[in-house]
């Protein structure tokens, strides 16, 4: 399996605190290796949509797709049943946008240090 990254899920990864990003990274590699990881508690989020949620730690949330071999990467929150602790601005979209959906928006392949191929 590949990953990719749309421009809301870059920005998101941009803009989160450091240990948030080597979490997501962490995260990312055991995606690739095994979408059923414990780590991941990885779940269908949208069943329409075909979008599923995973987790970076207790209190961020990453949203994605499956597009054959491919995760693309939606986005990247604090989790939307938590509130963000002052420390952690709210990186990306709103939990609300994801419900918009992202259909023409173009995607953008991205490598972050530590991803796997």
């Amino acid at each position: 399996m590949k990953i990719r990254y749309n421009p809301i899920a870059i920005r998101a990864f941009a803009e989160a605190p450091s240990q948030i990003q080597k979490a997501f990274l962490k995260q990312a590699g055991f995606l690739v290796q095994n979408l059923h990881h414990p780590s991941l508690h990885a779940k269908k989020y949208d069943e329409a949509r075909d979008r599923w949620q995973a987790r970076v730690n207790r209190d961020w949330r990453f949203y994605f797709t499956i597009e054959g071999d491919t995760y693309v990467i939606l986005d990247m929150i604090p989790h939307p049943r938590r509130p963000a602790r002052p420390s952690m601005p709210l990186a990306g979209a709103k939990a609300g946008l994801l419900s918009e959906g992202i259909a023409g928006e173009k995607i953008s392949v991205v490598r972050f240090p530590g991803t796997p191929t």
